[in-house]
């Protein structure tokens, strides 16, 4: 099922002080960043759905496969930190660099969405050098 990113990430992804501060910050930076920072995260997840070419996007622009709201969840959570100059412990970077290998198994075609509704198997993916036809250079032996 493919869910839209929305702010309720922020209240499962970050704790109660984290929380507290980015509401306290975001009332004083304008533009407010976090809509931003969530588009551009489903975009990327999207986006590279798209490249792998073994799922067919489905949603609108801020909809992703609920399978991948984990690596959203440290996406957002490390760009919400970063943005808002907030502590960061090894665990959570250790969980945003999970997601973007995740990430890049998407965009290489070896990691398939589970849950995608296109009632399509996806084929297997096979790759090597293309077959030549001919008669070969060692002796008319191919």
């Amino acid at each position: 099922m493919w869910e839209p990113l929305t702010e309720d990430v922020l209240n499962q992804v970050l704790n109660a002080g984290e929380l507290a501060s980015v509401t306290r910050d975001r009332a004083q930076v304008q533009p407010d960043p976090i809509p931003g920072i969530l588009a551009e995260t489903a975009a990327t997840i999207r986006s590279r759905i798209a490249s792998g070419g073994r799922t067919k996007l489905q949603g609108g622009p801020d909809c992703i496969p609920g399978e991948l709201m984990a690596e959203a969840g440290a996406i957002v959570r490390y760009r919400v930190l970063v943005r808002f100059a907030l502590a960061m412990t090894e665990e959570r970077v250790g969980e945003w660099k999970h997601a973007n290998e995740v990430l890049r198994e998407l965009s290489s075609g070896s990691y398939v969405i589970a849950d995608d509704a296109s009632g399509k198997t996806p084929s297997p993916h096979y790759s090597g050098r293309p077959p030549r036809w001919g008669m070969s250079r060692h002796g008319g032996v191919m």
